[in-house]
């Protein structure tokens, strides 16, 4: 399965064509304040070369002397397009390394995230979003469902998971803690 969506990934990653679709259905569907995802120029762009408009930013290591209220306006920006583009879009980035994340402040002092490269982008569906979302939703209002019908959907195997149902809802515990929780999240103190 893993060579499958590699080779399948390549393919598309190197159709600029493709990133150039994906891209700016990207940029209409997520409107999250502070996110910019270029804009594509379509009518000279090809299955071989992708123009778009140049953003300028800094890297994440550039912006570790940002106040503290600045950094968290970042991290409020990239959750909420993570949860827009996967929850309400159905397709998520799939290459979040720090070359594809570009950091700046607007004209009035804003906190800005510039996304970039949508060569590989991961469907996600219906399905299974809403599983993960009930997942979630139950773990945080301790809500009472079967994690393992919920973790099949999101494509487990069940059978190999079966063993382990009683524990289910104290392993969504640990995992979904950072959205259980009503104030900000110390990832250091988290106890996977």
């Amino acid at each position: 399965g893993y060579k499958a969506a590699l080779n399948s990934n390549m393919l598309r990653e190197l159709d600029y064509r493709n990133e150039s679709d994906r891209q700016q259905k990207f940029r209409n569907a997520i409107r999250v304040s502070g996110l910019v995802v270029p804009e594509i120029y379509p009518l000279i762009s090809n299955e071989r070369v992708l123009v778009q408009s140049w953003e300028d930013g800094e890297s994440l290591d550039a912006i570790t002397n940002w106040s503290l209220a600045e950094r968290r306006s970042v991290a409020k920006i990239l959750l909420q397009t993570l949860f827009a583009s996967l929850f309400d879009h159905g397709e998520v980035h799939g290459d979040p390394h720090l070359g594809n994340y570009l950091y700046r402040r607007d004209a009035i002092g804003r906190s800005e995230v510039v996304l970039l490269d949508f060569g590989c982008t991961i469907d996600i569906p219906r399905e299974a979003r809403l599983g993960l979302l009930n997942l979630i939703l139950a773990t945080r209002e301790n809500l009472d469902i079967d994690p393992l019908a919920c973790f099949q959907v999101l494509g487990f195997d069940g059978e190999k998971l079966s063993h382990l149902g009683r524990l289910l809802p104290s392993l969504c515990k640990i995992l979904f803690a950072p959205v259980c929780v009503e104030h900000a999240f110390k990832t250091q103190e988290w106890n996977v």
